[in-house]
């Protein structure tokens, strides 16, 4: 049982992480939240222990969400990972979940909702909806996941790929940011675009998910 809660907050945005701090204050989660800037990556700044929740905005991060996790995974000794951001559909927050997050909260359900989302995944729970978890569940297996839903699923650089699309990075400007060669990302893109069934470029949104595709740390 953990009866002190420690939160760390990783946004891009000054004003959305003193909404945070205060709030995270106000329900009484923790009297002094730690706040980093979504570009600074520093795991020696993460107090460890169980009762530790990192809670990541999602938007505008500029590093991929597997950045923030490669680096903090090592040093966060039994800290859980709660995701924050725009309202997302149901295999999007199952592939959020099969990356590594504890826990997916809307925007709009923050003022409501954050503070037991917090206190849930500090205990080791879940935080997230039935529907979630059922389609959780099946990508936890690949083979059920293709056959029963339909769902291709991404390796996890095919993942990271599908990000930087989204982010409409160019194939030089990816290959740059992830340190390989541009035949090797003209490889993955080609995947990723067969998988998700389109047929260019132009019909991915930064922030739309494809019914028909899960990301996640697929070897």
């Amino acid at each position: 049982m953990v009866h002190h809660v420690r939160t760390v907050l990783i946004t891009s945005h000054l004003l959305a992480a003193h909404y945070l701090r205060d709030l995270l204050i106000g329900v009484d989660i923790d009297s002094d939240p730690i706040v980093l800037s979504a570009d600074e990556v520093s795991p020696d700044k993460i107090p460890l222990g169980p009762g530790v929740v990192i809670l990541i905005d999602l938007h505008d991060l500029p590093y991929l969400v597997s950045t923030y996790f490669d680096a903090f995974n090592e040093n966060r000794k039994g800290a859980a990972f709660l995701a924050l951001g725009q309202p997302r559909s149901v295999l999007d927050i199952a592939s959020l979940l099969l990356a590594g997050f504890a826990g997916f909260v809307c925007y709009s359900d923050i003022p409501l909702s954050l503070g037991s989302a917090v206190r849930a995944v500090a205990q080791g729970q879940t935080w997230t909806t039935p529907e979630v978890m059922r389609a959780y569940v099946a990508l936890t297996s690949r083979r059920t996941a293709v056959r029963e839903i339909g769902i291709e699923v991404l390796t996890h650089r095919e993942s990271q790929i599908l990000e930087l699309l989204r982010k409409r990075y160019s194939n030089r400007e990816m290959a740059q940011f992830l340190r390989i060669s541009e035949s090797t990302i003209k490889f993955h893109v080609s995947n990723v675009l067969a998988k998700l069934n389109v047929n260019g470029r132009r019909e991915l949104s930064r922030n739309a998910i494809d019914g028909n595709i899960v990301t996640g740390r697929i070897a």
